[in-house]
C-alpha cells in the first residue's frame, strides 16, 4: 500500500506542477532540493520512532487500498502547498532568483545600449517587450526593463512623424502605469496628441467631404492667437488650398474671383507662393473672352474640316492628312486672332497696367505665331505701337510729377497770414509773379515745398484765387504836411482821385479818406460813392508836421472788425515827426496783422522819406511798397496800387504741429522747379494758443 500512496502523491504533485508551470530550472532545482530534504527528514524521523519503540513494525500492515489512496492524495496536496510556499518565499530572495532567471543579462543590456546609441528605438522596444513577455525575470531587473521601455517609448513617440503612430506609442507608455512607472509626462503628451489627432481628424473629414466654408472657419479658429509651431497641421497651406479648391468648385464667376483674392491674401500674409491663385485669376480674367473666340473659331474650323472629310472619304490618305493640317492651322490662327482681340479689348482705370497687360498678350500672340509658322507682321506692328504708347505714358507721368518751371526773374511774397484758426490751421495768401509783376498761373500742389521750423509739411490745401470783389474796405490816407506843398500835393491828389475811381469801377467798395499833417483829418467817412470820396480829396491843403504812425493807428481802428478784405493805402514823402523815439513799430505791425489789415505804401522819394520803415510795414502786413522818383510818376503808382489790390494769389491752408510753449513758427515756402523762388517769414502764433499749450 505504501507504493500506492507514493504513486498517487507523485501523480498529484506532477499535475499541479504542470498546471502551475513549475518546470523551469528555478522550480526544478528548488523543488527537487526541497523534496530530497523532506524525504531525508522523513527517513530520519521514522528511524527515530522505531528505535524508541524497540520493535520494528511492518509499514502498511492491515491498510486497505482506499485508505492508502486517501493518504496518498492528502500527501500529494500537502506537498503541492508546501512547494508553492517554498517557491513564493524563495522568489522574494532576489539574488537567488537572479541566478536562475537573469541569465544573459549583460549581453542583453549591451545589445540594448548599442541600439539606444544608434537611435534604433523600434528594435529596442521589440527586444524589451520580448524579454518582459518571457516572464523569467527577477523583480529588480523587471522594474529596470519597464522603466527603460517607458523611456524608449517616449523617445520613439518624439521621433515619430505620423500623428497616429505618436498616439499609439504614448498609449503604450501610459499603459505602464500598472508597473509603477511615473507616467505623468506620457499622460500629458498623450492628451496633447489626442487633442491634435481629434482636431486633425475633424479637419481631414471636412477636407475629404469638400465642406470648404466649415473647413476654412475651423482652420481660422485653430490659427487664431496661436504660434505656428503649435498648429496640428500646416494650417496656412491648408487654408490657402481650401480657398483654391472652393474657387474651383464655384460656378459663379464673382464668387470664384472673391475666393481667389482671399487665397492671394492668405499667401501674402503667411509668405506662401501665390503663383497658383495669381495664375487662376489671370486665367479667369481671360477665359470668358478667349473661350468665346476660340470656341467659335474652333467650332467653325471643325465643321469645315468635317464637311471636307465627309466629301473626301474616297480619296487618298494624303488628302485626309492635308485636311487635318488645315484644321490645325485654322485652330492656331483662331487662337492667334483671339489673343490679338483680347489684347485689343484690354481696358482699365490704370492705363499703365492696361498697356502692360496688352503688351504681355501681344508678346504671347507673337511667340505663338512664331512657334506655329504664322505671319507675325500684325503682332509686331501692334507690339511696337503699344511699346511706344507705354513709353510715352511713362514719360508724361514722370514729367507731370516734376515741379513746374517758373519764368526767369519770378518772385514770391506773402500777402496775408491768418492765424485766427490756429490750431489747427494757418491761412496763407502767397503771390507768385513774373519779372513784370504779372501772376504766374496754373501752379499745383506738387510745385510747392513747405517747411515749418525746418520740418517738411507735405499735407496742405491749395487753391488759386483772386481778390474777392465784395466786401472791399479801403482807407486812403494822404500826407498833407508842409513838405507836400506845390506840385507834389497836386499830383498826389490827382492820383488819389484816379485810384478812387478805379476802385469803384465794377466793384462794391466801401471807402474812407483821411488826410494827415500834425494830426489826422477825416475827410470822408465810410461810403460807397467814389465821387463823394473824390470831392473830399480835392479840398486838402498842405501844412504842418507828419503824424504818420497816428494815422496808421487811426485807419487800423476804423478797419478793425469790418467784414471782408481790409486795406490801408498810405501816401507820404517823409517820416513820422510826431510820435517820438519811444514809438513801438513792432507792436503796431503785430496789431495790423492780427486785424488782417494790409498796408499799401506809396512813397515820394525825398531826403526825408523813411523807406526802410515803410517797406518793412508793407511787407510784414502782406501789402506792397511802391515808390515814385518824382511827382509826375505818382499817378502811375496810384494805379499800380489798384492793380496790386486785384491781383491773383494762391491760398494755402496749412496744419503744422506746434510744441507746447511755442510762440512762433519759421515758415518757408519754395515754389517751382527751374528758376524756383522762396518766401520765408516768422509766423506769430495767437495768444489763445500759447495759453492752451503752457
Amino acid at each position: 500500500m505504501n507504493a500506492l500512496r507514493l504513486l498517487i502523491a507523485s501523480f498529484v504533485v506532477g499535475a499541479c506542477a504542470w498546471w502551475s508551470g513549475w518546470y523551469e530550472p528555478f522550480h526544478l532545482d528548488i523543488g527537487g532540493t526541497a523534496l530530497v530534504l523532506l524525504i531525508l527528514a522523513a527517513i530520519v524521523w521514522r528511524r527515530a520512532r522505531r528505535e524508541e519503540g524497540g520493535v520494528a513494525v511492518a509499514e502498511g500492515t492491515g491498510e486497505g487500498p482506499f485508505r492508502a489512496a486517501f493518504f496518498g492524495l492528502a500527501a500529494g496536496l500537502g506537498l503541492c502547498v508546501l512547494l508553492a510556499a517554498i517557491f513564493a518565499g524563495v522568489g522574494r530572495i532576489d539574488p537567488l532568483v537572479s541566478l536562475f532567471r537573469d541569465g544573459g543579462r549583460k549581453p542583453f543590456e549591451a545589445r540594448l545600449e548599442q541600439l539606444t546609441k544608434a537611435g534604433n528605438h523600434t528594435e529596442a522596444i521589440r527586444l524589451l517587450k520580448q524579454r518582459l513577455d518571457s516572464g523569467r525575470l527577477s523583480r529588480p531587473w523587471r522594474g529596470d526593463l519597464v522603466a527603460q521601455l517607458y523611456q524608449e517609448l517616449l523617445h520613439a513617440a518624439e521621433e515619430e512623424k505620423y500623428l497616429a503612430g505618436r498616439v499609439a506609442l504614448l498609449e503604450q507608455a501610459f499603459a505602464l502605469a500598472k508597473a509603477g512607472v511615473d507616467t505623468r509626462l506620457a499622460a500629458e503628451l498623450l492628451a496633447q496628441e489626442k487633442a491634435r489627432a481629434a482636431t486633425r481628424a475633424k479637419l481631414e473629414q471636412l477636407n475629404s467631404g469638400r465642406q470648404w466654408p466649415e473647413l476654412i472657419a475651423n482652420l481660422q479658429f485653430v490659427m487664431k492667437g496661436r504660434p505656428k509651431e503649435e498648429w496640428e497641421i500646416p494650417c496656412d497651406q491648408w487654408l490657402y488650398t481650401a480657398y483654391l479648391q472652393w474657387a474651383k468648385d464655384s460656378v459663379d464667376i464673382a464668387a470664384k474671383k472673391e475666393r481667389l483674392l482671399a487665397a492671394g491674401k492668405i499667401a501674402e500674409d503667411y509668405g506662401l507662393d501665390p503663383s497658383t491663385s495669381d495664375d487662376m485669376l489671370q486665367v479667369l480674367a481671360q477665359r470668358q473672352s478667349l473661350d468665346a473666340q476660340m470656341q467659335k473659331a474652333a467650332a467653325q474650323a471643325r465643321a469645315e474640316a468635317q464637311d471636307e472629310i465627309e466629301g473626301l472619304q474616297e480619296r487618298h490618305k494624303r488628302e485626309l492628312e492635308e485636311a487635318d493640317r488645315k484644321h490645325q492651322h485654322a485652330e492656331r490662327l483662331a487662337h492667334f486672332e483671339a489673343l490679338l482681340h483680347a489684347a485689343d479689348t484690354v481696358a482699365g482705370a490704370n492705363r499703365e497696367h492696361s498697356l502692360s497687360q496688352r503688351l504681355q498678350l501681344l508678346e504671347q500672340a507673337r511667340d505663338y505665331a512664331r512657334r506655329h509658322g504664322l505671319d507675325v507682321t500684325n503682332a509686331e506692328a501692334l507690339l511696337s505701337k503699344t511699346r511706344a504708347e507705354l513709353a510715352e505714358y511713362l514719360e508724361r507721368l514722370a514729367r507731370d510729377s516734376r515741379p513746374a518751371d517758373l519764368p526767369s526773374g519770378a518772385k514770391a511774397r506773402f500777402l496775408h497770414i491768418g492765424t485766427d484758426r490756429f490750431p489747427p490751421t494757418i491761412d496763407v495768401e502767397l503771390a507768385v509773379e513774373d519779372r513784370a509783376g504779372h501772376p504766374v498761373p496754373g501752379l499745383g500742389a506738387r510745385d510747392f515745398q513747405i517747411t515749418c521750423d525746418g520740418q517738411s509739411l507735405p499735407g496742405f490745401y491749395l487753391a488759386s484765387v483772386a481778390r474777392k470783389p465784395v466786401p472791399f474796405n479801403v482807407v486812403v490816407a494822404l500826407d498833407c504836411s508842409g513838405s507836400m506843398a506845390g506840385s507834389a500835393l497836386r499830383a498826389a491828389l490827382s492820383g488819389a482821385q484816379d485810384l478812387l475811381c478805379a476802385l469803384a469801377a465794377g466793384q462794391q467798395v466801401k471807402l474812407e479818406v483821411l488826410a494827415f499833417s500834425d494830426r489826422v483829418q477825416p475827410r470822408c467817412s465810410w461810403t460807397t460813392d467814389w465821387k463823394q470820396a473824390a470831392a473830399a480829396v480835392a479840398g486838402i491843403k498842405a501844412g504842418g508836421q507828419t503824424a504818420l504812425f497816428a494815422t496808421i493807428r487811426y485807419g487800423l481802428n476804423d478797419l478793425a472788425g469790418r467784414a471782408g478784405d481790409k486795406y490801408l493805402i498810405l501816401f507820404t514823402d517823409g517820416r513820422d515827426t510826431v510820435a517820438g523815439a519811444g514809438f513801438n513799430l513792432a507792436a503796431l505791425t503785430t496789431e495790423l496783422r492780427a486785424a488782417g489789415v494790409a498796408v499799401y505804401v506809396i512813397g515820394l522819394q525825398t531826403q526825408d522819406l523813411d523807406r526802410d520803415t515803410l517797406q518793412h510795414l508793407a511787407e510784414k502786413t502782406g501789402g506792397v511798397y511802391l515808390q515814385a522818383g518824382r511827382p509826375g510818376d505818382l499817378a502811375a503808382q496810384f494805379l499800380e496800387a489798384h492793380r496790386q489790390l486785384g491781383r491773383a494769389f494762391y491760398r494755402l491752408v496749412l496744419s503744422p504741429a506746434a510744441r507746447a510753449g511755442t510762440a512762433s513758427l519759421d515758415l518757408r515756402i519754395t515754389v517751382g522747379g527751374s528758376n524756383a523762388v522762396t518766401a520765408s517769414t516768422v509766423v506769430q502764433l495767437p495768444g489763445e494758443h500759447l495759453a492752451a499749450t503752457r
